[in-house]
């Protein structure tokens, strides 16, 4: 119940009542406290089980047994479908205690059904970093809306200004794109615009707009797109627009989109449009054949498609579409689909599938099929084969299967009005589309005539000052061309952004916790009492019963929970120095680490078939002890406890009282009258041998080599050769395969009550073998050979290091004579020697 009280350990509740759910929410919360409600998330149940109902009282269940085996060594989980066979436990008593666990959540919600579930993750902040960060986010958000909000303003402004010179850029845009002086090479945009004493951004973009510019290629090539072989992709400086192909024979799916196999897709940007090209490499009729389809049915709105026919005049739409989220369409379904059966191009002329945002332009992956046939001949021009034929080799533009170079090419629409299907730009865009149209019947010499009148008669109509004109600048770096107040004016504000933004607070950290109230929108929201369920079935319901605890213990006057889930007041009465098991509990499994055995040789079952305490005085003063107040509160017994061993529930203290005692400062020998008396020292009168656990062996490793790193705290790592402490190496529930298995850590699906010793051959093949063992001898070799000057002196430290012993003089012999007699260097002699001592017993076994 650690996210339920105050981070200043008093204990006081703080429960707040609201929207019916009992919640903690005011003054400070401890991060360790919510981080230890983490014992109720971090469960095994049915994960992705379609029945939702029943994950709920899969993870009530689990929580209840995992409280109840673990602080009172009860086995309550056994009512959960009928009253206990054994032990003096109801249903009731189960379902009384089970609705504090179906008042809590650890879940953000239920998955659909047949998907996982996701573990809910709370941020760990106390209130006064969460103010900080709120604070910051604040004023980050009111800078750059102060930014954008100025920047608009002095686009507006700008855009105004040049409403002017419209007619000149239209007439400058048509003379940029027919360049025909042979003699000299094509000007660029900068060079055309500095001598026609223009804005070269503007010049740009009113080129693309008009349909006289040129989109800029998808140049930058990415390989093993999603860590796969064989799927590449195009794009420029952002992540969209851009195109992808996989050419292997398996569809690959990357995040929430599926490529299928031997496939082309695109994906628009946010604002602009990504086009596949075609330039015709002959002169005739030609029909369009083929469809798109969504790649990416997890989310967006849709794809907008339009195939247009590129002339000296510009883009001229000929069929167009769209469909909804997760959909398909052929070409021959769109808007004036039958356009694209008949379609007369010169050599040279472009044939265009355009795919636009429609609206939001997220998960617009599209899978194109672009077909081309001549009318003619048997010419058949498919994008999917040319590209994966071609794609592979080179960078574009690709050539096509009939060995015509430059015919495909995948184009970012950036800057170009008519990439978008919505809004003023798409007005725009159509207002001139109407009027130039009228080029396209002329004679060549009497085109730039008319785009004369044409500029003049559009620049009547157009009064575009927002993002819809050319004239607004999209990109920052084209700023330049804005007056020095209006630039100095935003280089201020972007500089106080970039200033806050190098002390931002500290990242947020989450832990998986649980939380009061119930799974939100599901049976079992909110705080509430549950029924009966009868033989354990949801669908079959019983009696309510008030949430409680066990009659046995609690007994039949119980004050009511009437406010929250319950786990705060569960929590309590558990602690409670009063309570007849919880002490007991956990002294008897702080004495079975140490032991090897408890008192009760059952730790997780006090109940009827458990066994009896082999030393019930002793349990009971233990726990005594390890509740009492060192100034004097008396605890479980009668008798008033001495100063000198209380412990206030301190388990530190209650090592130290342990280990203190004659019974564990005991030698493993066995005497005669003990082998007679007590063979399987229940009552032990000697300490028993043990073998180190798993952690143990990795870190005695670690720190006979003189690289452990005892740094406490930190997140989990996975990497077996780092030099933290195995107490920190992640366990994957997934993965029985590793180190710990071999070595019988617990079994992380279920509760452990304790661990299992096994002696396997794989056990010693591992420290034969294993390169992290071969390195630690190698590290230990070399800490030996640099401390010490002699053989004598080295095998003594190793002796000291290793067993905590001096080498007797056998071993000092055994030991120079192996160092002699080995026919190799001396480095890798004292390697091999220091192997052996660690695949020794006694470095594995604690006497």
């Amino acid at each position: 119940a650690g996210d339920l009280l105050p981070a200043d350990g008093s204990g006081k509740s703080r429960n707040v009542k609201r929207g019916g759910v009992s919640l903690a929410s005011t003054g400070e919360v401890s991060p360790s406290g919510i981080v230890a409600t983490g014992l109720l998330a971090i469960g095994n149940w049915g994960n992705g089980d379609a029945d939702k109902e029943k994950i709920l009282t899969d993870i009530a269940d689990d929580q209840l047994d995992i409280v109840s085996r673990g602080f009172m060594g009860l086995t309550v989980a056994c009512a959960r479908c009928h009253d206990h066979k054994f032990d003096p436990i109801s249903a009731k008593d189960y379902y009384g205690l089970a609705g504090v666990f179906f008042s809590t959540h650890i879940l953000p919600k239920l998955g659909a059904k047949g998907a996982g579930e996701t573990i809910l993750r709370v941020p760990l902040e106390t209130k006064s970093e969460k103010a900080a960060r709120e604070a910051y986010t604040l004023k980050l958000a009111g800078l750059e809306k102060s930014l954008e909000a100025s920047r608009t303003q002095i686009l507006t402004v700008h855009a105004k200004m040049m409403l002017p010179e419209t007619s000149k850029y239209l007439l400058a845009a048509w003379d940029y794109s027919h360049q025909t002086d042979s003699s000299a090479p094509r000007r660029s945009f900068a060079e055309f615009a500095k001598a026609a004493g223009l804005q070269e951004y503007a010049l740009r973009q009113w080129a693309d707009f008009s349909g006289f510019g040129e989109f800029r290629a998808l140049a930058n090539r990415m390989n093993d797109v999603g860590g796969f072989a064989g799927v590449y992709s195009y794009r420029n400086g952002t992540d969209t627009p851009n195109a992808t192909i996989n050419s292997t024979k398996e569809a690959r799916k990357i995040s929430t989109l599926t490529l299928p196999a031997k496939s082309v897709s695109v994906h628009p940007g946010p604002t602009s449009g990504v086009a596949l090209s075609w330039v015709s490499p002959i002169s005739g009729e030609v029909e369009v054949r083929g469809k798109v389809a969504d790649a990416d049915p997890n989310c967006g709105d849709g794809i907008a498609w339009s195939i247009g026919r590129i002339q000296p005049s510009g883009f001229s739409e000929l069929a167009s579409g769209e469909f909804a989220n997760g959909g398909a369409q052929s070409f021959a379904e769109g808007k004036q689909g039958a356009n694209l059966k008949s379609i007369l191009l010169k050599a040279g002329e472009r044939l265009e599938l355009q795919i636009l945002p429609k609206g939001d332009y997220s998960c617009d992956t599209t899978v194109i099929d672009f077909d081309i046939r001549e009318k003619a001949g048997a010419k058949v021009w498919n994008a999917t084969n040319d590209l994966l034929r071609a794609g592979a080799e080179k960078s574009a533009p690709w050539s096509d299967s009939y060995g015509n170079s430059a015919v495909w090419n995948f184009l970012d629409m950036g800057g170009n009005a008519a990439s978008v299907k919505t809004g003023s730009a798409k007005l725009v865009f159509d207002l001139w589309k109407r009027l130039s149209s009228e080029l396209d019947s002329l004679p060549e010499d009497q085109k730039r005539s008319k785009m004369a009148t044409l500029a003049s008669a559009f620049q009547r109509d157009f009064q575009a000052t927002d993002s819809a004109s050319p004239f607004w600048i999209s990109r920052q770096e084209d700023e330049t061309a804005l007056p020095e107040p209006a630039k100095n004016e935003l280089k201020t504000l972007r500089a106080e952004i970039e200033n806050l933004k190098k002390s931002p607070p500290p990242p947020l950290t989450f832990a998986n916790a649980a939380q009061e109230g119930g799974v939100p929108e599901s049976p079992h929201a909110g705080t509430h009492d549950v029924k009966v369920h009868i033989r354990g079935r949801y669908d079959r319901l019983g009696e309510l019963v008030p949430r409680r605890f066990p009659v046995v213990i609690a007994g039949e006057n119980q004050p009511p929970i009437s406010e929250g889930s319950g786990r705060l007041e569960l929590a309590r009465w558990i602690a409670s120095p009063t309570h007849p098991l919880t002490a007991r509990v956990i002294v008897n499994r702080v004495w079975q680490g140490h032991f090897g055995r408890g008192i009760v040789g059952t730790p997780s079952n006090f109940g009827f078939l458990g066994e009896r305490p082999t030393n019930p005085a002793l349990l009971d003063w233990l726990a005594s002890e390890f509740t009492a107040r060192a100034q004097g509160e008396t605890g479980n017994v009668k008798n008033q406890p001495s100063d000198k061993f209380a412990c206030d529930w301190s388990i530190k203290r209650l090592h130290r009282l342990i280990m203190l005692s004659n019974a564990y400062q005991r030698s493993s020998e066995l005497s005669r009258s003990a082998r007679v008396k007590d063979a399987d020292n229940r009552l032990f009168g000697r300490m028993n041998r043990r073998r180190l656990e798993a952690e143990e062996i990795r870190d005695s490793l670690l720190s006979a080599s003189g690289t452990l790193d005892s740094q406490m705290g930190g997140v989990a790592f996975r990497e077996m050769n780092l030099p933290r402490r195995t107490v920190y190496l992640m366990t994957i529930r997934s993965d029985r395969t590793g180190f710990g298995t071999l070595f019988d850590t617990a079994d992380s699906n279920s509760s452990s009550e304790k661990r299992g010793v096994s002696t396997v051959a794989p056990q010693a093949l591992f420290l034969l073998n294993n390169p992290f063992v071969l390195s630690q001898a190698q590290k230990l070799s070399k800490r030996l050979t640099a401390e010490n000057a002699v053989d004598f002196q080295r095998i003594q430290s190793a002796y000291l290091i290793l067993y905590g012993r001096p080498a007797t003089p056998a071993e000092l012999q055994i030991g120079q004579a192996f160092l002699k007699g080995e026919e190799r260097s001396p480095a890798s002699k004292w390697e091999a020697y220091c192997q052996i001592l660690l695949c020794a017993n006694e470095f594995l076994y604690v006497d």
